[in-house]
């Protein structure tokens, strides 16, 4: 349960990160220009590996990457695509920005996929040697 609910905060958090109006990539001036693209790469990064913990384990490893990356890449893109749906908030689409949000999606659904080792297959109709 613990696992849906830390999935669910860190979907509000890309929310509200993605929709507010702030300077939140000020902590990292050291990364200039691309700091904010540095930052999306990291958010659904992070937001990848919290979907494969807390999603279902069902189904072969790279469907479970697939479907996490599709899934990640889509809500990024959404997110792009709010941004600029909202005057008020002075943001604008910005391809590079959804490129950086499915890169780290990619990039966390791999890491987890290598993580997890691949299911064990029953032995059935073992073979007598004769």
């Amino acid at each position: 349960m613990a696992r849906r609910w830390f999935w669910l905060a860190c979907t509000a958090g890309i929310a509200f990160a993605s929709l507010t109006r702030t300077q939140a990539i000020a902590f990292v001036s050291f990364l200039a220009e691309y700091g904010d693209k540095c930052m999306h790469f990291a958010m659904y990064l992070v937001y990848a590996l919290a979907s494969c913990w807390a999603g279902p384990h069902r189904g072969h490893r790279w469907q479970i990457f697939s479907a996490v990356t599709l899934t990640c890449s889509a809500y990024g893109f959404l997110m792009e695509i709010l941004q600029s749906s909202f005057p008020s908030l002075q943001r604008q689409f910005s391809i590079a920005d959804a490129l950086a949000n499915s890169l780290g999606a990619a990039t966390g659904a791999w890491l987890w996929i290598r993580s997890v080792p691949p299911p064990t297959l029953p032995v059935t109709g073992a073979v007598k040697a004769t």
